[in-house]
């Protein structure tokens, strides 16, 4: 039982993590896009090439039929887009996007003829390889489509308690993408691309995780014929928790955090003052409790939590030190409700400027002179935010008891200057700029 049960749990830590990658399934941040497919997706990683054997014509043919599926799904949205909206005008009341489920229907054919043009470039050989790859990188949901369904002889009982823990499992995920989405959006502004990226790997790591208990209880499902079946299906294990995308970049990282983050930025090193030593040791991933001295640590700890801005007051930890009592945690969670709405209008207007001056055609020929202008708008913008933080603060301070505001004070440190920090040392600056 112990032997079968092991073997069981290894595709799942694998598979829920590339399902999302791939953007296969469940619809998470990742690699690949919808209509393209799982397999295409691996096909891009520098290790499946290299694990296939792929010649430089094939590798060739890869990002030909990428960019084309790229093109095609570009194609199938803005069609999706301008029906949705056309139809919107006319029906104000209906719904969001009626044209849902004829776009899926699009994209699903698309993938089906991106797999297609896939066989035909590879042999027998490199087709049962990535068959192979892609059905552990698939995981659980392998297991309800039909031509695993039909292969494993599963049945509808089986069917169905499949379904369930797969529902259970995506409940939990949504619930911890909706809480990490609410603090990337309510984190420093300074930080938001950083904050962003840091957000898709701790996914990534939540849905590695999560997989060992769906492939665990899928296992009791299945007869063991039925668990032969599937193994030899699986073929050899290809270790994709190393793997790392065609930019040379991590797909995996355990020890993903905001504090590993911060620990990549300069201007974090330098202000814990780490040595040449300690530098090269976070360079070679090892753990940062291991490497930094213990003032080193609290300085670091201070960092994080003025980086997640507002959204501190979710962290349990910030919870357990104030000691926030029920009342007090449903207060701040209204307050950071509203916050949440009103930094999205605040994106959004940007957006819709963006989208104004396009529209208008306006390009400024001095490329300098453009740069300065992006940046003077992302000030305007990170003042705008801040003035937000500083009024929630403010009211999320009316609800703490004033040992309780004491003690924030000392978790927060002395102030770090993130703006700066992040901020482009090559920018030009107004100074610099030759003018008309």
């Amino acid at each position: 039982m112990t032997k079968w049960r092991s073997w069981a749990i290894m595709p799942g830590l694998i598979g829920v993590v590339l399902v999302a990658l791939a953007g296969i399934g469940q619809g998470q941040p990742g690699i690949g896009e919808p209509g393209e497919g799982t397999k295409l997706a691996l096909l891009r990683l520098p290790a499946v090439q290299k694990e296939l054997k792929l010649s430089e014509k094939q590798k060739s043919e890869v990002a030909r039929i990428g960019s084309s599926a790229k093109t095609a799904k570009k194609a199938i949205d803005a069609e999706s887009k301008g029906k949705a909206k056309t139809k919107r005008e006319d029906n104000p009341e209906g719904i969001a996007n009626p044209d849902a489920e004829a776009r899926e229907a699009a994209l699903a054919e698309l993938e089906g003829q991106t797999e297609a043009e896939l066989r035909k470039l590879l042999d027998a050989t490199q087709r049962k390889r990535l068959s192979e790859i892609a059905l552990q990188v698939e995981g659980p949901d392998a297991f309800l489509k039909p031509e695993l369904i039909e292969k494993l002889v599963l049945e509808e009982i089986q069917v169905q308690a499949i379904q369930e823990i797969l529902g259970g499992v995506r409940q939990r995920q949504e619930q911890a993408k909706a809480i990490q989405k609410r603090s990337a959006d309510l984190g420093n502004i300074a930080l938001e691309k950083t904050t962003k990226e840091q957000q898709k790997i701790q996914f990534r790591t939540l849905a590695f995780k999560s997989g060992k208990r769906a492939m665990a209880e899928i296992a009791k499902v299945l007869s063991k014929h039925q668990r032969d079946q599937y193994r030899k299906l699986l073929g050899e294990p290809f270790d994709l928790a190393g793997v790392v995308d065609e930019k040379g970049r991590k797909l995996f990282d355990p020890a993903a955090d905001l504090a590993s983050s911060l620990l990549k930025m300069p201007a974090v090193r330098k202000e814990l003052d780490l040595t040449p030593e300690q530098g090269k040791a976070l360079d070679r991933s090892e753990p940062a409790s291991k490497v930094l001295k213990p003032d080193q640590q609290a300085r670091l700890h201070q960092l994080e939590i003025q980086a997640e801005g507002p959204a501190a007051f979710d962290r349990p930890d910030v919870i357990r030190s104030l000691g926030l009592n029920e009342d007090q945690i449903e207060g701040i969670a209204a307050v950071l409700e509203g916050l949440t709405d009103a930094r999205r209008q605040v994106r959004e207007a940007r957006k819709t400027a963006d989208e104004a001056r396009k529209a208008a055609g306006e390009a400024d020929p001095d490329p300098d002179a453009s740069k300065v202008r992006k940046e003077a708008e992302k000030e305007q913008m990170r003042s705008s935010v801040d003035q937000l933080n500083q009024g929630v603060m403010s009211r999320i301070s009316g609800l703490l008891t004033r040992a309780q505001r004491e003690k924030f004070r000392k978790l927060l440190g002395e102030p770090f200057d993130f703006a700066k920090a992040t901020r482009n040392p090559d920018l030009p600056t107004e100074k610099n700029v030759p003018q008309p």
